[in-house]
């Protein structure tokens, strides 16, 4: 594979990725209100990004849930098998949701 065709691949991935997390992230601030325990939703900070997490919900009773955007289950489980720092609940985003 060319070094510009591997770039252009990297590229569309991490724009894939970045939409897999707005739908995310989008759909919790839809939907949580709606919940009992659910205080709010954000993208993760740098820091919380580096470490896996790409959203975080804040709860009235468990604290902070940690979220990774993934777009597909053989996605989900390379990062489940990956050692965190954090506990990360992993989410399998389609394009189509």
């Amino acid at each position: 594979m060319t070094r510009g065709l591997h770039r252009a691949m990297g590229q569309a991935g991490n724009a894939r990725g970045r939409a897999n997390e707005g739908r995310l992230l989008a759909s919790l601030l839809r939907l949580g209100p709606t919940l009992p325990w659910f205080v709010s939703a954000r993208a993760g900070t740098p820091e919380e990004d580096r470490d896996g997490a790409d959203v975080v919900v804040v709860t009235n009773d468990v604290g902070k849930l940690f979220l990774q955007a993934k777009s597909s289950k053989a996605q989900a489980r390379l990062f489940r098998a990956s050692r965190r720092r954090l506990v990360i609940g992993v989410v399998v985003v389609s394009d189509h949701d």
